[in-house]
């Protein structure tokens, strides 16, 4: 069976439309480039990658409409040196090539959780990592 049709069925239609009402209560005016439909620890969420006066999201939002987390992508200069170092440490000599600060929406407010960066090593393929504001890795492998 091609996954092909099922990507394709995923990106014509829209989401539920509670998944819609709570992306556009947050993110007036966000225009759905790509979504999909996943299971995250028993709960259903919609992974909506959207796009917000020219800047570039995404948000995990669940089947009620309800923001669970978002990530907003910035320049790398704005990353904190802490999260950089974290990164690049654990990937000697790589550059950071894109970075999205994460927030995780905890009783209505917004906290930053991390930032995940995509690093090009001096060879070999891109690796996404997601560090936290200490510097910690949280998740580092492959980008998809």
């Amino acid at each position: 069976m091609s996954l092909l049709p099922v990507v394709l069925a995923v990106t014509l239609f829209a989401p539920p439309q509670p998944v819609l009402d709570g992306l556009h209560a947050r993110f007036p005016g966000a225009e759905i480039t790509k979504w999909s439909k996943e299971s995250e620890h028993g709960k259903i969420l919609y992974d909506v990658e959207f796009t917000q006066d020219g800047k570039k999201l995404e948000a995990d939002i669940g089947a009620d409409g309800t923001i669970d987390n978002w990530e907003l992508q910035i320049p790398v200069a704005e990353l904190p040196q802490t999260a950089k170092d974290g990164a690049l440490a654990a990937h000697a000599g790589a550059s950071i090539v894109q970075a999205m600060a994460c927030m995780r929406v905890t009783n209505g407010k917004d906290e930053v959780e991390g930032y995940e960066m995509v690093l090009q090593p001096p060879r070999g393929k891109k690796v996404e990592v997601t560090v936290a504001p200490d510097g910690k890795i949280l998740e580092d492998g492959d980008e998809d």
